[in-house]
């Protein structure tokens, strides 16, 4: 799904209603930015089909992607929320205790590899320090 947004001069969030065989998928949120899609937020769709997307704060050009999979960076439990659980999650991969849901979320620093520092930047980012 693609849509335009004009400047609403307030942050505007989006109510968008799919079929209800989606439900429980993602609906993940990009806008156009110089011709590269740039992530915004995802969300989980409910048993109606409904999803509720926050952050929409700009004019411009938006895609929505329905996939089985949250594409928020660091989201490793593939919960569509970035928390603990998530370090916890690419710490265990990476040693070999359990294999994450989500790995291509895991290089949350965006060096190219899944490592400890992908999981301290997580706790960094959720207590502000980044």
């Amino acid at each position: 799904m693609q849509f335009r947004i004009n400047n609403t001069g307030v942050p505007t969030s989006l109510e968008i209603t799919f079929k209800s065989e989606h439900a429980g998928k993602f609906a993940n949120l990009y806008k156009s930015v110089d011709g590269k899609l740039v992530f915004v937020t995802c969300a989980k769709l409910g048993a109606d089909g409904k999803v509720f997307l926050p952050g929409v704060t700009e004019k411009g050009d938006y895609i929505v992607m329905l996939c089985e999979f949250s594409d928020l960076p660091g989201d490793m439990s593939n919960d569509g929320v970035l928390n603990t659980m998530d370090a916890s999650a690419i710490l265990k991969d990476i040693v070999g205790l359990e294999s994450g849901v989500n790995p291509l979320m895991a290089d949350f620093n965006g060096d190219g590899n899944v490592n400890a520092m992908d999981a301290s930047a997580i706790l960094k980012r959720i207590v502000g320090l980044i």
